[in-house]
């Protein structure tokens, strides 16, 4: 499966994880997940809803992008249910209770 995730993302992996709905990539910095193009064709075939790519930011301590084209979501700039994932995941990594994300 690690290569079907590394074909969604074509950049370099850190961390991956899955849950039911969703799979979690986590990626070394944010001009990897910003230049990010994913391979949506692709994660429309999976038996998952959603994709969250993460990374470290200059300026926060997580960043995401979120991906969902099984639902008819291309790219979610604002999404809710994303943070709520990632902020237990964030907070983990970095030892911290309070985070700052955008």
């Amino acid at each position: 499966m690690t290569s079907t995730i590394q074909e969604l993302v074509n950049v370099p992996l850190l961390k991956v994880a899955k849950n039911s709905d969703r799979y979690l990539i986590e990626v070394a910095n944010e001009e990897l997940l910003k230049g990010l193009v994913p391979n949506l064709n692709l994660l429309a075939t999976l038996p998952i809803t959603d994709l969250v790519v993460t990374s470290p930011a200059t300026k926060y301590d997580f960043i995401p992008r979120y991906f969902a084209p099984r639902i008819g979501i291309e790219e979610n700039f604002v999404t809710g249910s994303a943070h709520c994932g990632l902020a237990p995941y964030s907070s983990q990594r970095l030892s911290e209770k309070q985070l700052y994300a955008f």
